[in-house]
């Protein structure tokens, strides 16, 4: 279950929602957060959606190699 809701806001550049990961926040702005061990969060800010989910994969790939 979610803690917040925030894929549900529309991206204005695609017309779609951002992945659950990704959080639309204003002209511009897209924040990523990854959850790591401990229960801890990382999270960036990014100018696109594309760039966001870049970094969330490479972010998961560090994380399961160590």
């Amino acid at each position: 279950m979610k803690d917040r809701i925030t894929s549900a806001k529309i991206d204005p550049v695609t017309g779609c929602a951002p992945p659950a990961e990704v959080e639309y926040r204003g002209k511009g702005q897209y924040g990523a957060r990854k959850r790591i061990a401990g229960g801890e969060r990382i999270h960036q800010t990014f100018s696109s959606t594309k760039l966001a989910r870049r970094w969330l994969d490479t972010t998961s790939a560090k994380l399961e190699l160590g």
